[in-house]
């Protein structure tokens, strides 16, 4: 599981708009990712581990720079180093 769709969405690389259900999140902290979504909470272990909740959480844990990569290979190679030192 990665978060390179997102990031294709988000840079119009697919011709998929963001959804009217996905908000962006409120973000005030200094280097912070921007273009994070708003999480829905849930109680149940199915629905966060499902594909939504969990794309949304890989693409909110990338820093300022992953999501502004400038092309899908380096936010990948960047996403990748993220998520291996986690």
């Amino acid at each position: 599981m990665d978060a390179t769709m997102p990031y294709k969405v988000m840079h119009s690389k697919v011709g998929i708009p963001l959804p009217d259900f996905i908000v962006r999140g409120d973000s005030r902290a200094r280097g912070a990712n921007l273009q994070k979504f708003r999480t829905n909470q849930s109680s149940y272990v199915l629905h966060q581990t499902s594909f939504y909740p969990l794309t949304v959480t890989l693409w909110n844990l990338q820093p300022a720079p992953t999501v502004m990569a400038t092309t899908v290979k380096a936010f990948q190679a960047a996403a990748h180093l993220v998520l291996s030192q986690m």
